[in-house]
């Protein structure tokens, strides 16, 4: 059982990630600015995020009405956003 739970344990730190610095770089292709400048993202992603990796391109879109938060998706079928 402890065998079972130890490769488990292994398969799950091994799965994929989007990295949080392909985050960044499509806030910062998407905004023209890099994190930290006027216009762009305030603060890089959190480093300890931990998304599923993604096989097409993050979309990147304005999110609310002032157009001051971009929205961040992956496209893929079950993908995630922030």
């Amino acid at each position: 059982m402890a065998l079972l739970s130890a490769l488990f344990l292994s398969l799950l730190s091994a799965s994929p990630i989007t990295q949080p610095a392909d985050i960044d770089q499509a806030v910062a292709a998407f905004t023209g600015k890099q994190a930290g400048q006027p216009g762009g993202a305030r603060h890089r992603a959190d480093p300890r995020l931990r998304l599923a990796a993604c096989r097409a391109p993050l979309a990147t879109r304005w999110h609310g009405r002032a157009g001051q938060v971009v929205r961040i998706a992956c496209p893929d079928a079950g993908g995630w956003q922030i």
